[in-house]
Parts: structure tokens; sequence; C-alpha cells
């Protein structure tokens, strides 16, 4: 695969002409000196997995940067001129990617938009080789709001400290997330803005061999764990998105209330889950983790008996931390911070973690 990359690279760096085809999906191809690439394959090009000595020959992201540019100025179709700027987007971090700055600094960018196209973005401190550690926040907005704002204190920290080869994604669920800032009740935070503007609760709708098509209650609301099929939504292909065009090779997920520490589905012999696990305790000691739990049953019987005490029904199906680790081999727990609203300032700590 580096030699495919590698290729393509020294294609990239001695092109002639530039064409993009005239679609406009993120599935078209685009000509390159006459062989076509997807925008998966270009993406490829600029995700950290360039030798460093490749990755000084950067005249070609130069090149692709001008022609893209002059396109998305001259074209009048929306979503043409979409699809042109997200590559545009792409392709400049690739640009950057050899340069000392993006060592430094925190860099945002727009991951995609939200039901209510409201944009999710990431943040994210250099490209490394070996994959970025994830952190996810906020999938169930106003309710979790405190994830939110321990993911923006991370972010801030993450500015000012050593750290790199972090990525971070504050809200998953932007549409629910405002519910809260715009009503500013905890009421009604309960009662709305869980879901998205669809009713879809998106930590139930991941492709993930525990998802189920159902409805549930939750302090007596009615939602969804789908419109009819797994990944319906919106933010869920964002995510899923997100996970194609990015290399993670761990991740935690942050959730609330409870002041536990999960580890996903079908992990429980897995020794790189339960280490991970084991050394998110140590910066959160007064979390709980079970990780030497030997049944499967007793382990899914406790968090449906969480879920019961919070108030619904003890649906746990379809979930992010599942998917990340049977679709992608993604080490990953859940964190249940002990407050809807507080900042978990410990987690900061995260930091100086050896992962």
């Amino acid at each position: 695969m580096s030699r495919l990359l590698i290729s393509i690279w020294v294609i990239c760096v001695f092109l002639s002409p530039i064409q993009i085809s005239s679609g406009f999906s993120l599935q078209d191809n685009i000509d390159v000196w006459g062989k076509n690439y997807t925008y998966h394959e270009l993406s490829k090009l600029i995700d950290g997995y360039l030798p460093s000595d490749v990755l000084e020959k950067y005249e070609a992201y130069e090149t692709l940067i001008k022609f893209i540019h002059a396109r998305y100025q001259n074209e009048t179709n929306e979503l043409k001129k979409d699809y042109y700027r997200k590559m545009g987007e792409v392709i400049q971090i690739g640009q950057n990617s050899h340069n000392y700055i993006l060592q430094s600094q925190v860099h945002e960018i727009v991951l995609g938009y939200s039901t209510g196209w409201r944009e999710i973005r990431g943040y994210f401190k250099w490209i490394p080789k070996e994959g970025f550690h994830l952190i996810t926040a906020n999938i169930h907005g106003s309710y979790e709001y405190g994830t939110y704002e321990t993911a923006m204190m991370l972010i801030a920290e993450l500015q000012t400290n050593n750290a790199s080869g972090w990525f971070i994604i504050p809200t998953l669920n932007p549409d629910g997330l405002i519910e809260y800032e715009q009503r500013g009740t905890y009421l009604n935070a309960y009662l709305e803005g869980r879901d998205n503007l669809s009713g879809v609760d998106l930590n139930r709708n991941f492709c993930a061999s525990n998802f189920q098509d159902i409805e549930f209650v939750k302090y007596g609301k009615v939602m969804q764990t789908s419109q009819w099929w797994c990944e319906s939504e919106q933010e869920t292909k964002v995510m899923v998105q997100t996970l194609e065009n990015f290399y993670f090779k761990k991740a935690v997920s942050l959730h609330s209330v409870g002041g536990i520490i999960y580890i996903p589905d079908g992990s429980v012999d897995d020794s790189q889950v339960i280490h991970l696990g084991t050394q998110i305790r140590s910066i959160l000691p007064g979390y709980d983790f079970y990780p030497n739990t030997s049944s499967e049953i007793l382990r899914q019987a406790s968090i449906k008996k969480y879920e019961i005490d919070e108030g619904d029904s003890g649906v746990f199906t379809g979930t992010l931390e599942t998917y990340l680790y049977e679709k992608y081999g993604i080490i990953n727990i859940l964190i249940e911070l002990s407050n809807h609203w507080k900042i978990e300032y410990n987690l900061k700590e995260i930091f100086t973690l050896d992962l």
C-alpha cells in the first residue's frame, strides 16, 4: 500500500494538466495525468502515512490547491462547489503536514454537517504516521452538555502543552446541543436534545452487530434507533466518513452520567482495551472500572441496569464504541462522566499518559 501511495505522489509531483470530472459526489473520480483516483484515494495521500522525505516534495499540493481553488471560485452549482471546498480542505491539510506549525498548534476542520446543517468540527494537532488518538463527545447533545464542555477544555489544554497526535470532536450532535444553549434549563435539557432533529438517538444508529431498529423511552420521551436502517442519520454518516478519511488507533468516548468506565462489546478478553481502561482509571480514581468481568451476559446486564436507572428501557444498541472496535479494530473505551453539566478537569491528564 505504501508503494502505491508513493507512486501516486510521484505522479502528482510531475503531473501536467489536472481535470476533475463533471460530477459532484465524493465518489466521483479525479483524473490526474490520465489516471483516475477517487476523493478517498486522494485523501489517503495526505493522512500522514507518507515518509518524511516524500512530504518535503509538496509541489503537487500547491498545484492541486490552485486548481481546486479556481474551480471553487468559478462554480455556480452549490453541490459541486461544496465538493470542491471539501477536496480543498483535505488537500490543504496534506500540504501542511510537513510544516512545523502543524506540530505546535491545534487545527480545525469541518468534518460535515448535521441534519439541521450545523457544522460538525474536528480539532487536531499533528498528523502522526501511526494514527491519531480520538476523543468524541456530546453525541447525546443537551442531555450530556458537560461532555461538550469537557471536550472544549481538552482542546484548549491541547493548545497549551506539548502533546500532539490527538483528534477531538467536541460534539457529534450540534442540533441537540443547541437545545441546552437556547433553553438554558436542566429540565428541558433532559427532555429535549438527546436525539437529533429526526428523533434518532445517534449512539444507537451505527451499523454494529448489536444494532436493532426499534423505539425506546427515556424520561418519558420516545426515541428511535434509526429511520428504518442503521447509519440513516447525517451525523452518523459524518462520523463514518471521518473514520474513512483519518487513521485512529485508540479512542475515548465521553458520555454522562455515572462515573463509570466501560469497554466496548466483545472486548472483555482484549488486553489492550483493558490496559487503556486501566490507564484512564489512573487519572480518574473515583470512577468504577470492572475489567475482569468474565461473563458478557453479566456485563450487558449491568449496562442495562444503568440505563434503566437513568430512566429508560435499557436499550444499548448500534453504539459507536462497538462499531469502532468491530469495524476498524480501534482500541477504545467509554467514559460516563460523573456529572451531566460540569467539566471533568482531571481528564486533561490524559495528555500525559503513554498511550
